[in-house]
């Protein structure tokens, strides 16, 4: 695999019902088929066997590799497409490769310098997705968000939402995807630039209140068993080409999936006060609940609520994954006033410290962030439901 496509697979993994139609997935069966068998071609060209070969193994490559195949179906014919973040020339050469018949690109990215070498339909603006004030009203045909949406803070949610709208003609598609709340909750999974993620269910709610009827759902990535029910671990196993297939393709429950993929087509002017609440309570529901997965404790979990540290621990007893600070005025507050807060930067550097809760203020967003809870002295007695709660962005 190239360079370039490695790089672009792990771009793309930073940033409601299941649609039925056999044809479809007669056709992804054969797709992620070819890919199998290229890989295996692939390795055992270079002395390798099909036990050892790593096919698809790292699962940026797998998801960019299904990604790849809904991609060949947008509904362009001919027309604009605007894409909601793109870094890198890779980008425009993934889009290029696999949408049929685009009249003219427009990439809006507002966090990575313009690429050299672009292709001359492409208009690249340094904006962003939350306001494009060099896009028309009714210029676009297909707004394409793709590992994005779960960037987004509140206010830039709810604006890219209602921007989409603005700019998409009447009958134009939006079209985003997205890792699954119920997913990476159940497997505490964590990306340190994420905000929150929403299930598909939520997509379709906040969608229709900006204007949109979801015309196509689709999950990517089996992650729950369909006969036991349990959740699966993320990566599949090396070279087990089998297990690919059975978790990429087949009818099933959108909500067992890592990824969802929507299709939605603009069919009115946004409800922007709905929308805007509608965003509001997801972060209030689920942002916190971010905060605090896939901590490092030195307790136990509780089955709700936290994390139950005995009496008598002392030290570093609480530290969040890395996470997003956004610009502006934070709190950040621990469950239990006699633990100290400790705010880290990614180079470890101390940002605040102070009983209880700290206040901050970055004057940009600052990524990989860490939040620790500190025991000064040792506690007297034990303590239930520890846990960080931070200013929703």
């Amino acid at each position: 695999m190239s360079g370039a496509v490695i790089i672009g697979a792990k771009r793309i993994a930073r940033r409601l019902v299941e649609r039925s139609l056999v044809p479809h997935l007669d056709d992804q069966v054969a797709q992620i088929d070819q890919v199998v068998a290229r890989r295996l071609a692939e390795h055992d060209g270079h002395g390798s066997t099909v036990a050892d070969s790593l096919v698809l193994t790292d699962f940026n490559h797998l998801l960019h590799e299904l990604r790849t195949i809904e991609l060949r179906s947008l509904p362009v014919n001919g027309g604009v497409l605007l894409s909601a973040g793109c870094a890198g020339l890779w980008y425009f050469d993934w889009i290029r490769d696999n949408v049929p018949d685009i009249g003219h690109h427009v990439g809006v990215e507002l966090y990575e310098d313009r690429p050299a070498g672009l292709p001359a339909d492409v208009t690249w603006l340094a904006q962003s997705a939350s306001a494009m004030p060099d896009v028309a009203d009714g210029s676009v045909d297909v707004v394409f968000s793709g590992q994005n949406f779960e960037h987004l803070a509140r206010d830039d949610m709810a604006d890219f939402l209602l921007e989409s709208n603005r700019v998409l003609r009447t009958g134009g598609t939006l079209v985003v995807d997205s890792p699954n709340r119920l997913a990476v909750e159940a497997l505490h999974w964590t990306h340190p630039e994420h905000t929150i993620e929403i299930t598909a269910a939520e997509a379709r709610s906040v969608f229709e209140a900006a204007g949109f009827r979801v015309s196509r759902s689709r999950g990517l990535w089996n992650c729950r068993d369909r006969r036991t029910g349990e959740w699966q671990v993320l990566a599949p196993e090396p070279g087990d080409a089998a297990a690919m297939l059975e978790r990429s393709v087949g009818e099933r429950d959108i909500d067992d999936d890592f990824v969802w993929w929507i299709e939605a087509e603009r069919t009115a002017d946004a409800d922007g006060d709905r929308v805007r609440t509608e965003v509001a309570e997801l972060f209030d529901r689920h942002w916190n609940v971010r905060v605090n997965r896939g901590v490092h404790c030195i307790g136990e979990r509780m089955t709700a609520g936290g994390w139950r540290m005995p009496a008598g621990s002392t030290g570093l007893i609480y530290a969040t994954r890395p996470l997003p600070v956004f610009a502006g005025p934070t709190e950040v507050r621990a469950s239990h006033p006699m633990l100290r807060v400790r705010v880290v930067d990614s180079d470890g550097i101390e940002l605040a410290s102070g009983d209880g809760r700290v206040r901050l203020e970055p004057a940009a967003t600052a990524f990989g962030v860490t939040v620790e809870l500190i025991a000064d002295r040792a506690l007297d007695e034990t303590i239930s439901g520890v846990g960080v709660e931070i200013t929703a962005p």
